[in-house]
């Protein structure tokens, strides 16, 4: 049992999947302590969990390649799901609110770039 514990918690060159996760629970573990820690006024807050990331990759250990694509894919789901709740009350209102003049201006942006290309092709630049 201590063997298994052991295995868990060293570092390794091809770690398994449960070894990938237990690094990465280690270093969010960490990071949330380390970010709680007060130095005169001053923490780290949530960027101790990048800086304990850092501090264990430099030590040897690493993540599995599909695990780290999982939660690379995972991660970034989150985030523009989290941006998404945050902005998407006001963006809706801001788009009832501006809906007919931003069609427009989209309209005659687009009709520009339309009679711009006929224009070049009707009087193409000569070198």
């Amino acid at each position: 049992m201590i063997e298994t514990i052991l295995k868990l918690i060293s570092p390794a060159e091809n770690p398994t999947v449960t070894q990938s996760l237990v690094v990465v629970m280690s270093v969010i573990a960490l990071g949330i302590f380390l970010g709680n820690l007060k130095i005169r006024k001053v923490s780290f807050g949530m960027s101790a969990v990048m800086f304990s990331g850092l501090l264990l990759g430099h030590y040897g250990y690493r993540v599995e390649q599909h695990t780290l694509e999982f939660l690379r894919d995972f991660g970034l789901i989150l985030f523009v799901y989290g941006i998404g709740i945050q902005v998407g009350i006001s963006f809706s209102h801001h788009l009832r609110m501006m809906a007919l003049s931003s069609i427009c201006w989209q309209f005659l942006l687009q009709l520009w770039v339309v009679l711009l290309r006929f224009w070049s092709l009707l009087y193409p630049v000569s070198r």
